[in-house]
């Protein structure tokens, strides 16, 4: 009986003997392992560090950007959003200046206007009938003026030339009928009629007509015309107004040796909201046309 109780307990003190190298052995193991380990997680890039560098966009370094690069760049960055989309939105707005500005061109013949449905429509600037010859004044007009006035909208008047009567009579008439009215575009003498006079005689009485126009108002005024009446009647020594071109095809034909178009009349058969029947349609050549044309005519023209 005691020899055995002396083997158990000599075999329990064993066991404990082997518990304790083996615990020796592992802590020195991890010890000795875990600068190894160290090394080898910073030599290989783990999978965390790779998403966190792909999850955020990347831009050019600041010293290569231009002050426009820049300022994309930083707001791309904020915004979370594509640098292409930007760029595009930029463009868009940048075609959306440029567009081709449009305008009407009005007389009795339309009847009463209602001109804030006009002008929703998307119209830019508008022309007012005011006189023709030496006694016609346009019973419209100065109601129109009125009915513009409360609008921001570019406004010019236009006379009818006729090239049988004498043209300081017309000129007194087109002031008469456009005196004290706040026009911002310049004058506009309409031509297409010979009525029987030799061109060099209609060129004469023109010329005396827009020579008191531009002396009494301040204003270069427009010559509208057709290409054909141009070429024959008006020709190249008025080259030096600016020109409003009717021509109804789909696209504008520039007559031989005719400079400075600045407006096209494409349309006599317009529909717009606020106008009963056809109306003419108009349009700036470029973005530069209106601002060429842009005038305040003095209001003491008598």
């Amino acid at each position: 009986m005691t020899e055995k109780v002396m083997t158990e307990k000599n075999m329990a003190v064993k066991t404990i003997l082997c518990a304790v190298v083996v615990g020796m052995f592992a802590g020195s193991y991890l010890l000795l392992s875990r600068p190894l380990l160290h090394d080898l997680s910073s030599a290989m890039p783990s999978t965390a560090r790779v998403s966190e560098t792909t999850s955020k966009p990347v831009t050019p370094a600041a010293s290569h950007l231009s002050p426009v690069e820049k300022s994309t760049s930083r707001l791309t960055a904020e915004s979370g959003a594509p640098e292409s989309a930007a760029i595009t939105s930029s463009s868009d707005t940048t075609g959306a200046q440029h567009q081709r500005a449009q305008g009407i061109d009005v007389s009795h013949d339309q009847g009463r206007v209602v001109w804030r449905d006009v002008i929703a429509s998307g119209i830019d600037f508008v022309y007012l009938k005011a006189s023709d010859g030496i006694t016609f004044l346009d019973p419209m007009f100065a109601t129109n003026m009125q009915a513009l006035m409360p609008h921001q909208i570019l406004v010019g008047a236009y006379h009818f030339f006729e090239a049988g009567d004498d043209p300081h009579q017309q000129l007194s008439n087109f002031l008469r009928a456009t005196k004290g009215h706040p026009l911002t575009l310049a004058p506009m003498v309409d031509v297409e009629v010979s009525r029987g006079v030799k061109p060099q005689v209609l060129q004469t009485r023109l010329r005396q007509f827009l020579s008191g126009v531009e002396q009494a108002t301040g204003c270069t005024p427009v010559i509208y015309s057709y290409g054909d009446f141009w070429q024959t009647y008006i020709g190249r020594s008025f080259n030096h107004y600016p020109f409003w071109l009717a021509d109804y095809s789909p696209e504008i034909t520039r007559p031989a040796g005719l400079q400075h178009i600045q407006l096209w009349q494409h349309s006599e058969q317009g529909r717009l909201p606020g106008i009963r029947g056809a109306v003419d349609l108009d349009k700036a050549l470029d973005h530069t046309a209106l601002e060429t044309i842009r005038c305040r005519v003095r209001q003491e023209a008598i």
